[in-house]
């Protein structure tokens, strides 16, 4: 197959969901559901498809915060995780790089 399906922004979502949720890359979750498999893979059964804990998501962190995930689909796990890490890198380097606006006089912040 090539190219993403129908499911992909559902998949994406639930990919996100999972890195959120569990405050690291489904890769990281991966690695542990090879472990022991059992909680992992009821999991999205449990969450009614919400949790997808499958390689291709990153959790957005801001000042050591989770604020939510970044989640991608439609190619392979290994290529979807390399776009959620490249998109996570690119949000950290943009919020590194973002500069504090100056206050305009009387109108403070």
């Amino acid at each position: 197959m090539t190219g993403p399906v129908f499911l992909t922004p559902e998949t994406s979502r639930a990919k996100a969901t999972a890195a959120a949720a569990f405050r690291r890359s489904t890769a990281e979750l991966t690695t542990l559901g090879a472990k022991g498999w059992g909680f992992w893979q009821v999991m999205p059964i449990v969450a009614q498809g919400e949790v997808l804990p499958t390689l291709g998501a990153r959790p957005s962190v801001v000042g050591g915060r989770v604020i939510g995930g970044i989640g991608c689909g439609g190619g392979t796990g290994e290529q979807d995780q390399e776009c959620a890490d490249a998109g996570a890198a690119r949000s950290r380097a943009s919020r590194i790089s973002t500069r504090r606006r100056p206050t305009l006089p009387g109108r403070g912040r």
